[in-house]
């Protein structure tokens, strides 16, 4: 994969994207119907609003996902709540995460410890887990290390909103390391 470039990038924006090298991020929760395609639809309606299409390609996994949701919707509970907060993840569907993940994208952003422990599982090296980090290190301003998962206790808004915070300041920081924006 050829190095980002912010200066081409930015060029390549208002003229042709064709060969434009993306940003591109991977959100990674246990089963990718709750949490991932959560973080994938606010990330990707952030980006939108951002106008920076161009500039990113966005997608999520789970690690768990071909046990028990492989190609199923986001749980419906997921969607209803996003859509409450005009996002729209209706279209997502569930996918493993692979080996091949670790080396086509740039970041693989997991919601929990657990996750990342098992993603060091599908990693075809430890040295790929440099790619790794957790949603809510974007987020120091929240009280929690990880992501809970809704699944079992219903809590979808508070993880929405906790997502949503993490997702604003990882565009923050993407914008500013990459486009040199404050």
């Amino acid at each position: 994969m050829k190095p980002f470039n912010a200066i081409t990038a930015k060029n390549k924006m208002n003229h042709d994207t064709e060969d434009l090298t993306k940003i591109r991020l991977l959100f990674v929760c246990m089963g990718n119907i709750c949490r991932s395609p959560t973080a994938h639809g606010i990330f990707r309606t952030l980006v939108a609003q951002a106008q920076l299409q161009a500039l990113f390609e966005i997608d999520s996994a789970g690690t768990h996902s071909d046990i028990w949701h492989k190609g199923d919707l986001a749980d419906a509970r997921s969607v209803e709540t996003a859509h409450r907060f005009d996002c729209d993840i209706s279209d997502l569907h569930s996918r493993q995460l692979v080996v091949e993940d670790f080396i086509s994208f740039d970041y693989l952003i997991a919601m929990d410890d657990k996750n990342i422990q098992d993603m060091k599982t599908i990693a075809p090296s430890l040295a790929h887990m440099d790619k790794v980090t957790k949603l809510l290190d974007y987020a120091p301003e929240i009280a929690y290390d990880d992501v809970p998962d809704p699944y079992f206790d219903n809590g979808f808004d508070r993880v929405y909103l906790m997502i949503d915070t993490a997702c604003r300041n990882l565009l923050k920081t993407l914008k500013k390391k990459h486009f040199n924006e404050i």
